[in-house]
């Protein structure tokens, strides 16, 4: 050491190896044996750890006897800073748990929600989040380009699934004559397997494959097999109604789509073959002709009425469908004149049972002949349809992708929007929290009876104070919910922001739950307030350490550097941090605005020169800290039953599963970005800001920000002894 040096030098040598580096406190406690650094300023000694006292203002660390709330009636009325209010409220929590005392634990809670209630700044909709812009800014990029390639990739799908189609279609020996609906249904199932059997070892992308497959035998083959047994079913009916009302239940219990027409026309098979059976005079039957006429095709009224009675089909061909239903309701003198003097004599004198009998059978022939001829002519153009199927998906499936490229924005908003409603409880009007501020108001008063600390919610009211109006100039802020349209900043700072941050896991993790369910309040809603909380912390984290916009550029992070000589501030990127020279830190004092985008939070450029001091920077790294062991990822931790199941899959039902099935909160890159805002901190020892002093395995001592440069010029070595 050099001469003139006054630190001791008796220390002994450890026996044992010890640390590398060991960061044993500030310089100010070593001034006595620093060496000489040139160019390292420090400013006044920052006084904020000591109690501090106005007419007005109070500390709860350096309350008298005089200023404590009474031990009778635990009253309280001042000033306080947010921290000192949380760490009294993390104190009581903590006593809660060693006593068993829920009471203290209602009471810390109860001082949380205070603050939450009542001062918590910048409340904004889960759309308009710093994660949504980040989610947004992130991805957009790479979103765009997969986009693009899930859009060629599903446009090059078509020509292999149309080669797939025509093969199997091909190898079919379809019926040309009207055939038996089990035999075509047959036929068609085994034109299904070809399909599924070939797919599976085409070339057709993976993810398009397997909905296929999945459709075909899933879907499709199941109901098929199932829609033969009824019609197997229905052939054995021995009455005609029967047989249509078998095919016609089918058809409605496994929602195939046949068209309305198609369906209307078989319930009118259905009743007009039971009408059928309930004739019993000439007028029935002329009301059950004209019926069965209206609803046949011109080929069935010639093949199948003609022949039965040549004088009705002649009676009733070429008549409006108005004149038809005025002969079947006996409307008009002229009608009525002619059927009682010629077609109702007719029918009689045909028979009635003759009549009715010949009707039940041409009825039968009619009907059967059309659904298998119908059935038949649609195997002729099967292969077309299920291909407008397929690729009418595709094309559907390429045009969605390309509605989300063209307003990624939106439609991530959306996406949150629908996350908010189901997971987080929230409507789409709804808020959530943000930063609080530096100091608040407190209110409490519980009386003389200590048990009212039970009902403690509403013995406290916090407010926020120290409010920025839109000249800057401080003012008293009014409850959140009410304060004056002109107040449109507040003032935060480290120490506020990492007290938050601790207090917010303590509770999430001790009091929450307990306290809700006491209230009476449903275990989902209880979920969804807890895992409101912690979205409301990651919030802050990627605030605090910056994330890329949707604007794509950079967010104006909390985190500034802090180096004395640089022309303007820096905003701090964890991206591009390894590496820097620079310090960067949370300030202790941040002018913040409510806007209507995270990016907009900071009410201005800080002044200088800017304060950052160790209380709130070790404030920060506590809440972090906490945060970090709610993340870790190696291990299950509450997150895991809350924001960590939350998939992106559940909130696009107009995109594949397959496609988006992941994570919404990816917990290790949670994880990435609070540890990474740790380190910040924890790198500006290393940095030329560094105020902490290091001792090395030889017992020299340096700052913490020159290990090199010592190496280099033992001259700035300073030996702290031979006896450590």
């Amino acid at each position: 050491m050099k001469s003139g040096s006054s630190c001791s030098s008796d220390l002994r040598r450890p026996q044992t190896a010890v640390l590398p580096l060991l960061a044993i406190g500030l310089v100010c406690l070593f001034a006595g044996c620093s060496p000489e650094v040139v160019q390292r300023v420090y400013n006044e000694p920052n006084r904020d750890f000591g109690p501090q006292k106005s007419d007005d203002n109070a500390e709860l660390g350096e309350m008298t006897a005089n200023a404590m709330p009474s031990a009778s009636t635990f009253n309280f009325s001042g000033r306080l800073s947010t921290a000192s209010w949380y760490r009294s409220m993390d104190d009581l929590s903590s006593l809660s748990r060693l006593t068993g005392d829920d009471s203290l634990g209602r009471l810390s809670f109860a001082m949380a929600s205070s603050v939450y209630n009542g001062a918590v700044s910048w409340r904004h909709t889960v759309a308009r989040s710093a994660y949504t812009s980040a989610a947004i800014g992130e991805t957009k990029e790479d979103t765009a380009v997969a986009v693009q390639n899930g859009v060629d990739m599903l446009t090059n799908q078509e020509p292999l699934i149309q080669g797939i189609l025509n093969r199997q279609h091909q190898l079919i020996s379809w019926p040309t004559a009207p055939t038996n609906l089990e035999t075509i249904l047959s036929l068609v199932e085994q034109y299904l397997v070809g399909i599924a059997n070939e797919m599976e070892k085409s070339s057709v992308e993976p993810a398009v494959k397997d909905r296929i497959l999945q459709e075909v035998r899933i879907t499709f083959a199941p109901m098929l097999a199932r829609f033969k047994i009824q019609a197997h079913l229905a052939y054995q009916e021995p009455k005609t109604y029967d047989f249509v009302a078998r095919l016609r239940q089918a058809v409605e219990a496994e929602k195939i789509e046949i068209g309305k027409e198609s369906l209307e026309r078989l319930k009118t098979a259905e009743k007009l073959t039971r009408d059928v059976e309930q004739i019993r005079s000439s007028r029935s039957a002329l009301r059950v002709i004209v019926d069965f006429w209206k609803a046949s095709s011109p080929e069935v009224r010639e093949t199948k009425f003609k022949p039965v009675s040549p004088e009705l089909y002649d009676y009733l061909y070429g008549k409006t469908e108005s004149e038809l239903n005025c002969i079947r309701s006996n409307c008009g003198f002229l009608t009525r004149i002619t059927k009682a003097l010629f077609i109702l004599p007719a029918i009689e004198s045909y028979g009635v049972k003759k009549l009715r009998k010949e009707l039940e059978l041409a009825a039968h022939d009619a009907i059967y002949s059309e659904l298998e001829t119908t059935a038949t002519q649609y195997t002729a153009q099967l292969n077309t349809l299920v291909a407008e199927q397929v690729f009418v998906e595709l094309r559907r499936q390429a045009d969605n992708l390309k509605k989300i490229s063209s307003d990624y924005g939106s439609y991530i908003r959306l996406v949150m929007d629908r996350m908010a409603i189901a997971k987080l409880g929230l409507k789409e009007t709804d808020t959530v929290g943000s930063f609080e501020p530096s100091e608040v108001e407190v209110q409490m008063n519980f009386g003389r009876d200590r048990s009212a600390l039970a009902d403690a919610s509403v013995g406290i009211v916090t407010k926020r104070i120290g409010a920025v109006d839109n000249n800057g100039r401080g003012t008293r802020a009014r409850n959140n919910r009410s304060r004056n349209n002109n107040l449109t900043g507040f003032v935060s700072g480290a120490e506020a922001i990492g007290a938050g941050l601790s207090a917010a896991i303590d509770q999430h993790d001790h009091n929450l739950e307990r306290e809700l369910t006491a209230q009476g309040i449903n275990s989902i809603v209880v979920q969804q307030v807890r895992q409101r909380v912690l979205f409301e912390q990651i919030n802050k984290v990627l605030m605090i350490g910056g994330f890329k916009t949707e604007t794509l550029e950079p967010f104006e992070a909390l985190s500034l550097s802090i180096d004395r000589d640089r022309p303007r501030y820096r905003r701090l990127n964890l991206r591009g941090l390894m590496g820097s020279p620079l310090s960067y830190a949370v300030p202790d004092r941040l002018k913040l605005i409510d806007p209507a985008r995270p990016e907009m939070v900071m009410g201005s450029e800080p002044g200088t020169p800017v304060r950052v001091s160790v209380a709130g920077q070790a404030e920060m790294l506590r809440g972090l800290s906490r945060l970090a062991a709610s993340l870790k990822d190696w291990e299950p931790t509450s997150f895991d039953t809350g924001l960590g199941r939350v998939n992106l899959a559940d909130f696009v039902p107009d995109l594949p599963r397959d496609a988006v099935d992941r994570s919404l909160f990816p917990k290790d890159l949670m994880f990435a970005a609070t540890i990474g805002n740790a380190a910040v901190i924890l790198q500006n020892i290393t940095k030329k800001l560094s105020s902490v002093v290091l001792i090395d395995p030889d017992r020299k001592m340096r700052w913490a920000n020159e290990p090199g440069a010592l190496e280099s010029d033992p001259e700035k070595r300073a030996t702290m002894g031979r006896g450590f």
